[in-house]
């Protein structure tokens, strides 16, 4: 990841190889809080698309200063547990989701 970030500041192909592959994330994640809404487990909020390019930015930054040591950063240990509590409590306003199935 750090490789590419430094290779696309000089590399118009590698930047665009990077957004390809953050659209691709990005869309998936916009289906799945969709999906979530619709089944009823997450509740309305702002737009899908724009709440899903914030969380992988998000995650884009913090993964990179945890592994580039660039800080302030996020311990490597902690960084998933972090992550994964704020994706939660941003699409289902709760940090333990329950199924309606």
């Amino acid at each position: 990841m750090a490789a590419a970030v430094e290779a696309g500041r000089t590399s118009a192909e590698v930047r665009r190889w990077r957004s390809d592959m953050k659209e691709i994330w990005i869309t998936r994640t916009t289906l799945a809080i969709e999906a979530e809404r619709a089944r009823g487990t997450a509740p309305p909020g702002p737009r899908a698309r724009d709440l899903a390019i914030a969380l992988n930015a998000m995650n884009d930054s913090v993964f990179y200063a945890t592994l580039t040591g660039d800080e302030p950063a996020v311990p490597a240990s902690d960084a998933v547990e972090t992550l994964l509590h704020i994706w939660l409590t941003t699409i289902y306003q709760t940090a333990r989701p329950t199924s309606t199935a």
